[in-house]
C-alpha cells in the first residue's frame, strides 16, 4: 500500500503506511527512510528530520543520517549544510551497496 502511495504520488498517504512498517519492524531502517522521503516530497522536512533523527537513534545507518541531514537544512536548518555534505556521500555510498546485492 505504501508503494501504491507513492506511485500514485500521495505521499502523505505513503507516508501512513510506511510509519505503519516502521511500527512492525522498529529495527529496520528503510521504512522510516521511505517515510523520509515521502515527507520531503510533500514538503515537510520537519516531520522528515523528525522520522529520521528517531530512525537513526533506533538503528544507526548512514542514510537516515545523509536525509536527517538534507530534511534539516530543507527546513531551514542551513548550519547542517556542513554536515550534509560529509552525510550525503555515505547515504548514496549505502544506497549503491545495497543495490548491487
Amino acid at each position: 500500500m505504501a508503494l501504491l502511495g507513492v506511485l500514485q504520488n500521495r505521499a502523505l498517504e505513503a507516508e501512513q503506511w510506511f510509519a505503519r512498517l516502521e511500527q512492525l519492524e522498529p529495527q529496520n531502517p528503510w521504512p522510516p527512510a521511505y517515510r523520509a522521503v515521502v515527507l520531503n516530497a510533500a514538503w515537510q522536512p520537519w516531520r522528515a528530520k523528525a522520522v529520521a533523527d528517531a530512525g537513526q537513534k533506533r538503528s544507526a545507518n548512514p542514510v537516515l543520517e545523509g536525509l536527517a541531514d538534507l530534511s534539516g537544512a530543507l527546513a531551514g536548518e542551513i548550519w547542517r549544510l556542513g554536515e550534509l555534505q560529509k552525510s550525503l556521500p555515505k547515504a548514496v555510498q549505502a544506497v549503491e551497496q545495497q543495490l548491487a546485492k
